[in-house]
């Protein structure tokens, strides 16, 4: 019985850890495609390419979790590793250029026609 339970914990540790290792993909293609927001063309094959990368993470974390088998409380600890994501991590991540600007640093910003 307690294998079986904590077989079931590393799965729901495998794919919380999982849904960030996604978020992280997706903040990086987000950098990414702002910088090459001119190239139309270059934007949409990166956009398209981390989303086949982000599909096979996400598979290689349910494959070493539980042998690929989904099961809805592993879904379940997927999106609560995304909500986490958005609610807490990517904000401790955006941090840095909130710091920046309160400071003064304006290298970043665009400058106002006048």
């Amino acid at each position: 019985m307690t294998e079986l339970m904590q077989r079931e914990m590393q799965e729901l540790f495998y794919l919380f850890f999982g849904a960030l290792a996604v978020m992280l993909l997706f903040f990086v293609r987000d950098i990414l495609c702002n910088r090459v927001s001119h190239y139309r063309n270059l934007r949409r094959s990166l956009y398209l390419c981390f989303w086949i990368l982000a599909s096979f993470l996400m598979y290689q974390f349910a494959y070493r979790g539980a042998y690929g088998a989904v099961s809805w409380y592993s879904l379940a600890v997927f999106g609560l590793g995304i909500i986490l994501w958005k609610k807490v991590l990517c904000d401790i991540i955006t941090l840095y250029d909130t710091v920046q600007k309160q400071n003064g640093d304006l290298k970043h910003e665009e400058k106002k026609e006048k």
